[in-house]
């Protein structure tokens, strides 16, 4: 067992590596101008994001507990672990995301409407129904929306992967 680390500061430097991957991840759809609305970007992405997630938990807790807790973790202390390094993870990109979106290219997200409503024109839709769709992208498709609903997701994937994750890595010691 290697000098003593609290879980808190373990959890927080994956986090922190985690949050820096989707911050990597982000840059390289921005620099080689990734299409998102096509779907094989969404379920590519999500494959991406969700490993690179779920692998630096499990590299998160198995590190705690195989480094500094003696070989040993409970669930509660595998799951405030995964779920401290999820929200870190995810606070990070979001505050990412809104700096990227705000300041740095402010105008992207009205590209990315308009190159939804360029795919979407050619789909056979109604123009009303169109328009409404476009009306509710644009109504949520604001910085500041985008960091409230990064930040609600990923506590919520935080919460549902760290349960997982807690299940499958806690190792306790029943030696008496």
């Amino acid at each position: 067992m290697e000098k003593q680390k609290s879980l808190f500061s373990n959890a927080l430097m994956y986090g922190l590596y985690v949050g820096l991957a989707f911050i990597i991840i982000f840059l390289l759809y921005y620099i080689f101008d990734v299409n998102i609305f096509k779907p094989a970007f969404g379920i590519v992405n999500l494959l991406v994001t969700m490993a690179v997630f779920i692998i630096g938990m499990v590299i998160a807790v198995k590190a705690y507990r195989d480094k500094y807790n003696g070989n040993v973790i409970s669930f509660g202390q595998a799951f405030l672990s995964g779920l401290i390094m999820g929200i870190v993870a995810y606070l990070i990109n979001a505050l990412f995301s809104y700096l990227f979106f705000a300041y740095i290219e402010p105008g992207m997200l009205e590209q990315y409407i308009d190159k939804f409503a360029e795919m979407m024109s050619g789909q056979g839709l109604p123009e009303d129904q169109l328009n409404a769709i476009l009306d509710r992208m644009e109504s949520r498709m604001t910085p500041l929306k985008q960091l409230s609903s990064g930040l609600i997701s990923g506590a919520v994937i935080s919460l549902i992967v760290s349960l997982i994750v807690a299940a499958a890595v806690k190792k306790e010691n029943y030696q008496e």
